[in-house]
């Protein structure tokens, strides 16, 4: 028998105080915890709860503690990493949890010490399937987690196993109080007065459960609740041990040293694959999955998946492409804010209203950053393609007239894609025609492609004096650049065909759409001859929970939309596009008396969807505005009988599950309810015989509950006063202007994982635009990057120090797969690679690119230089 002893602390940055709040406690700790070190070297080793960010935190304070900070974790006797900060698993996306561990085993290394190897996540609110292969691909074999898991199901040891067969060993912490139980029922106030025979009484009778509970010769005891300093009464912890067990191997060790023994037993271990999801069973303070964090303070995800997309598909890639002009330095200062955004507590939105403004400022400042790094960029677009790296030109068409503009559209996906693009254009210099008599001056050009293809094109909106903005449908190059000539006209320019069949319908080449007069859609696969009825539905709720859980008042009322405002606010050959305002009474609030119940009092509520038909794409693209002007309650989206059947797909990070529809009967009567409500990355779909529905959003949403009936629900955003350890405070509320975009695509067995995550990386990322007065004809260039691949999807480009850079890549299928890379003009040579940079194998560039094979659902990096 081997007992571990573990020393620690787990460390919330922000969440019931504010940040600030927060450090003045944890530099009073780490104070006291090097001093206490300094002046007992009996006392082996403490834990920083497996994140580093804590570090900087403590410094930036009290910089001149560096050095005797540093001995001490050079010493091994405070461990560090492998996280910069604790994550939550399903709110952030997967290249934000490998960035948090490399940064976090950088800045481990900067002070002298190996990253911890355990993939310490004892707090988070449930892992998605594929954490696993990340920690697999980052050298880190084992992990310790609670929630997601409860007594009943799991054992304390076992095997967790990612979508591709990686796997990595698990502690599971006890349901009572998890990562702190240990502290709560033994390490106690009392304690310390007993004599040593009742001490050890009490300690042995702890110790046998664990004993018992562990099922292998190995237990770890967890001295490591929240925000508690170095225990000093450790020493006659362990004495006790050795007195209670002389026949065992009693340790004040590290995590790591447990996992090397726990490893030992890997083999004998039970296996648990996928998403871990399970909730609390008995009754107990720790061990609860809340859910209801997926739908917390909906505008901090918003701003999180912006900030995360634009960082991974633009920004990032730039400085790979070589095509930045700004310091790399700001690349990673921008990555750092958004990361210190992602502390579960913090990112989850269940913490005060003053830690959820501090993080606007970070996001602001990834933005801002963003900003900087692009607009460079976009002069060149502007001016000249030749300034930093020249653009490699493969056919130059033939440009007869003189004055035109070109319009440069940057694709930052390396898809071959047809895409219906949106430009604003500069029409100041072409000439005009007069309709019909006058009345309106309107610009005369013809659109051509690069091989003089004459493209149709509407009118969107008027931004600006000779500015528009336009739509049309076109091929775009993959991760480069495209050229448009808008060629001045002598004769009126009118296309003049429409997608509209009626003043509420319209047809597309692949969907028709019908708008009912309760402003709820019905949508028509015209390659299924599906119909799908009374899609954009609203169901409103009452709330009188808070940043955790959603809970309706026992006497609650459910209010759903009953009239509509339709309009057509664009009509063109290329796409159309309804406005629709649908109205509702709702209770101003809920009276928080008893029994708590909605108020009789209404407010007049109203949701406005602008639903847009492109004639060349399959499904809808819809913009979803509300301005919240109601408290205490819960808005759903509803596509109802979507497909009927048992089970339906929802995104995660780098990857898809499939889970059973509804709520799970069997836990009716456990201490935490399995709701039907679910984690997804803002992918849900439903399907039965080959035919259904998927919702994709282009981010912010990332809950959704699908049942057997085929409903499909979708939380826009939930509207709380309460907050942890308050009265209640405003901000929960989100009583202000709330915008969504998202698509609703037709599904079928014919389409895969990889078209849904494409679809939502199309619509997430955009297009960067911009126009240049010109006579030159329209050029084809050669792709930055091209991922070809029926189930290959692309994650990311970045640099790496010393002038290398990385692809991601990853198969999001269920069947091996080819993976091919065309890579910038400027790459000599390429490895596979895992995601710490271990190096697999060389691979052979032949003609610019990569082919290698993937198994299902494995992650892919490709180093080049």
């Amino acid at each position: 028998m081997q007992i571990f002893y573990y020393s620690g602390t787990h460390w919330d940055r922000e969440w019931y105080e504010t940040f600030q709040g927060f450090r003045k406690r944890l530099v009073d700790m780490v104070d006291a915890l090097i001093e206490g070190l300094e002046n007992d070297p009996s006392y082996e080793v403490f834990h920083f709860d497996g994140q580093t960010i804590v570090l900087e935190d403590y410094l930036e304070i009290r910089p001149e503690m560096r050095e005797r900070l540093v001995a001490l974790i050079r010493a091994g006797r405070i461990v560090i990493g492998p996280w910069y900060n604790m994550p939550d698993e399903f709110l952030v996306s997967g290249e934000s949890m490998i960035k948090n561990l490399r940064t976090g085993m950088a800045l481990s290394r900067e002070f002298g010490a190996e990253p911890s190897k355990n993939a310490y996540v004892c707090d988070i609110f449930g892992h998605s399937a594929q954490t696993p292969q990340i920690f697999h691909g980052m050298g880190l074999y084992s992990t310790v987690l609670g929630r997601g898991t409860n007594d009943g199901d799991d054992p304390t040891h076992f095997l967790w196993e990612a979508l591709d067969g990686s796997r990595v060993t698990v502690f599971k912490l006890r349901d009572r109080d998890g990562y702190g139980d240990f502290t709560k029922y033994v390490n106690t106030e009392d304690l310390a007065s007993l004599p040593d025979e009742e001490f050890d009484l009490r300690l042995k009778a702890y110790v046998d459960a664990e004993i018992a509970r562990s099922g292998i010769p190995l237990v770890l005891l967890m001295d490591a609740l929240d925000h508690i300093p170095m225990r000093k009464d450790t020493p006659r912890f362990l004495a006790s041990l050795k007195r209670i067990y002389p026949d065992a191997e009693v340790h004040h060790g590290t995590i790591d040293a447990f996992s090397a023994a726990q490893a030992a037993y890997r083999d004998a271990l039970r296996v648990r694959r996928g998403e871990l999801i399970s909730t609390a069973r008995e009754k107990c303070s720790y061990n609860h999955l809340i859910t209801n964090t997926l739908s917390s303070r909906y505008p901090l995800k918003k701003y999180n998946d912006e900030n995360q997309v634009r960082l991974e598909k633009r920004v990032a890639p730039l400085y790979a492409f070589r095509r930045a002009q700004t310091a790399p330095g700001f690349l990673r200062l921008a990555n750092r804010y958004l990361l210190q955004n992602h502390p579960h507590d913090s990112i989850c939105g269940c913490s005060i209203d003053q830690v959820h403004k501090d993080m606007i400022y970070r996001f602001d400042q990834t933005r801002e950053i963003c900003d900087e790094i692009e607009r460079p960029f976009l002069k060149t677009l502007s001016d000249t393609l030749q300034r930093v790296l020249p653009y490699e030109v493969t056919a130059e068409g033939e440009s007869t007239s003189a004055g035109g503009v070109l319009l440069r559209v940057y694709e930052p996906l390396p898809y071959r894609t047809v895409r219906t693009v949106t430009a604003e254009v500069d029409l100041t210099t072409l000439p005009t025609y007069r309709e019909p008599f006058g009345y309106e001056k309107i610009p005369a050009f013809r659109l051509y492609d690069a091989e003089d293809n004459e493209l149709p094109y509407g009118y969107v909106r008027h931004v600006a004096r000779g500015r528009y903005e336009i739509a049309f449908t076109a091929e775009l190059t993959p991760a480069g650049v495209t050229e448009f000539r808008l060629a001045p006209s002598d004769a009126p320019t009118r296309h003049i065909s429409r997608l509209l069949t009626s003043p509420t319908s319209a047809e597309g080449d692949f969907t028709a759409v019908t708008v009912n007069n309760d402003g709820t859609v019905d949508l028509c696969d015209r390659e299924t001859g599906t119909t799908y009825r009374r899609l954009l539905s609203l169901v409103d709720d009452g709330e009188i929970g808070d940043g955790w859980f959603h809970c309706s008042s026992n006497l609650d009322r459910t209010v759903t939309q009953s009239t509509a405002d339709i309009s057509v606010i664009e009509s063109s050959a290329v796409r159309v596009t309804f406005r629709i305002t649908q109205h509702m009474a709702l209770p101003r609030c809920v009276v928080f008396d008893q029994p708590r119940h909605r108020s009789d009092e209404t407010v007049p509520f109203a949701v406005t969807h602008e639903v847009t038909l492109a004639k060349k794409e399959r499904g809808v693209t819809v913009r979803t505005y509300v301005d919240n002007n109601a408290c205490d309650h819960r808005l759903r989206l509803l596509l109802p009988g979507v497909a009927r059947g048992e089970t339906y797909e929802a995104s995660q990070a780098f990857g898809f599950v499939t889970r059973q529809c509804g709520d799970d009967p069997e836990t009716a009567s456990w201490r935490e309810y399995g709701v039907a409500e679910k984690n997804m990355t803002g992918i849900c779909a439903k399907r039965c015989h080959g035919r259904g529905l998927a919702f994709v959003s282009a981010g912010g949403l990332h809950e959704c509950a699908v049942w057997e009936n085929g409903n499909m629900y979708v939380t826009l955003f939930r509207a709380f006063r309460k907050t942890v350890h308050t009265d209640g405070e405003p901000g929960g509320q989100l009583l202000e202007r709330l915008e969504y975009r998202y698509r609703i695509l037709p599904y079928t067995d014919e389409t895969c994982f990889a078209d849904l995550q494409k679809a939502q990386d199309l619509l997430a990322t955009g297009l960067l635009c911009a126009t240049v007065t010109t006579g030159e004809a329209a050029r084809v260039y050669r792709p930055d990057l091209e991922v070809t691949g029926r189930s290959i999807v692309y994650s990311t480009a970045s640099p790496l120090d010393g002038g290398a850079c990385e692809v991601r890549v990853y198969n999001d299928g269920n069947t091996e797969e080819t993976a091919t890379v065309t890579l910038p003009p400027f790459a000599t040579e390429a490895a596979l690679v895992e995601l710490d940079g271990r190096k697999i194998e060389e691979l052979t560039l032949k003609n610019g690119r990569v082919s290698f094979r993937l198994p299902p659902f494995r992650i892919a990096t490709v180093r080049f230089s």
